[in-house]
């Protein structure tokens, strides 16, 4: 179970569960329009994957995976599955880390609310709920 809870109201966000400043809501209202548009949807949708390069919706909002600085032990920066979605529409902006398992629970929220409106949504739920 998600520690959030993607709230649907006739096709749309309405809101998502403990996001007190509206980043998630925001951010993922931007993808679901920007989902809706894409010729690929399913290539959109494998930008948030583990190795994933995230996505920016212009002067919005954006998400992108934590790197973390080399180290003596591992002289190679490393990226877990940790993400950061980030509210640019205000300033300063307001960030929330997020693990990637969840990141993508939202992201399968999403494209289920969609669905009774998205047919050709099916692949993409199926993709991410056979990622999780």
């Amino acid at each position: 179970m998600s520690f959030y809870t993607i709230r649907m109201v006739d096709g749309r966000i309405h809101s998502i569960s403990n996001d007190p400043d509206g980043v998630l809501g925001t951010f993922f209202a931007f993808c679901a329009i920007d989902l809706v548009k894409s010729e690929d949807k399913l290539d959109f949708i494998k930008q948030f994957s583990p190795l994933g390069d995230g996505y920016y919706i212009y002067d919005v909002a954006s998400s992108f995976r934590d790197f973390y600085p080399p180290s003596a032990d591992d002289p190679e920066p490393q990226a877990e599955d940790e993400w950061s979605v980030q509210l640019e529409s205000v300033n300063p902006a307001i960030t929330v880390h997020i693990a990637g398992r969840v990141l993508r629970n939202l992201l399968g929220q999403m494209v289920k609310g969609l669905l009774p409106y998205h047919s050709d949504f099916q692949e993409i739920a199926d993709y991410l709920e056979s990622s999780m």
